[in-house]
């Protein structure tokens, strides 16, 4: 990682930005940037093949080792000698570059990128996350697969919503997520989550709010700034809806709401709940005699 002429040495702490000004055909990459800790942003498109630096690979291990500020990085283009029977050396490309939400990234770096240490979960440009991660050697929770080659991949957080044990949720509506206890969904760093989108259903049920898991004052949130990094969870709320019901003079009156008359009708012709699959209209008293029903 040191750059040198004839009089001094790089101070590497003094660079934030590196780019490539014109199409370059290195002999090996490991290590270039090792430990930039001021760098953010590495545009190097212009790296094509990387000559075969041993017996079986062309070399750009390390390459961002230590690179903590590191965001962006463009390795679009850079591909490894066909020469290389193993093709690239990847390993610990991306080691430490705990602040990294953004890479584009040739074929021959995706075909490689399980032993590159590239940290978390990530998403492709038309949305697809990637969440197989290590978990056990060196590279725990390191991404091990990334599928579309070429892509600008984001990173992405996990979105946990519980609280939804027989109940539907849907995005925007339209797009089924889930129907079990908890809905998973993977948000890119840059983007601002409405969780007014994600409104589940519930028979004889009304959604109330989303809330954190962690806050027991249960404070209602319905979105999740770009700021706000990070993995979350988030529980539903909900409240019982009740049926009413009640019988007077051989109508049977049905409503969600509850009605005006409700106060001074007697316990034994009205109700809260009802069996649908049996037709049975039942109070805490009894239940509705419905020969004696003529109209509903």
């Amino acid at each position: 990682g040191e750059y040198v002429s004839d009089s001094t040495t790089l101070k590497k702490s003094t660079i934030t930005k590196v780019q490539t000004d014109s199409d370059i055909n290195p002999v090996e990459c490991y290590y270039w940037f090792y430990k930039f800790t001021s760098l953010t942003d590495a545009q190097l498109s212009r790296l094509k093949e990387v000559a075969k630096g041993n017996n079986y690979c062309s070399l750009i291990n390390h390459m961002f080792d230590g690179c903590t500020s590191l965001k962006t990085v463009d390795l679009s283009n850079i591909k490894y000698d066909p020469n290389a029977p193993s093709g690239f050396d990847t390993s610990c490309m991306f080691k430490d570059c705990s602040s990294l939400v953004e890479v584009k990234l040739s074929k021959d770096i995706v075909s490689k990128i399980g032993s590159a240490y590239l940290k978390g979960i990530w998403k492709d440009a038309e949305g697809t996350p990637y969440t197989e991660l290590a978990t056990s050697g060196n590279n725990v929770g390191c991404v091990t697969k990334l599928g579309k080659v070429g892509s600008t991949f984001k990173k992405a957080y996990k979105i946990t919503l519980n609280g939804l044990k027989d109940a539907t949720i849907a995005y925007k509506g339209t797009k089924s997520v889930s129907t079990d206890e908890t809905a998973t969904i993977y948000r890119v760093y840059d983007e601002v989550l409405k969780l007014s989108d994600y409104k589940p259903t519930k028979t004889d049920y009304e959604f109330v709010k989303w809330y954190k898991d962690s806050d027991t004052t249960k404070t209602p949130v319905t979105n999740i700034a770009s700021t706000d990094t990070g993995d979350k969870t988030f529980v539903a709320e909900f409240k019982e809806v009740s049926n009413y019901w009640y019988a007077s003079n051989g109508v049977l009156h049905l409503s969600k709401t509850k009605p005006s008359a409700w106060d001074s009708i007697s316990e034994t012709y009205k109700g809260t709940n009802y069996v649908r699959n049996t037709g049975e209209y039942v109070s805490d008293s009894t239940t509705l005699k419905k020969s004696t029903i003529t109209k509903v």
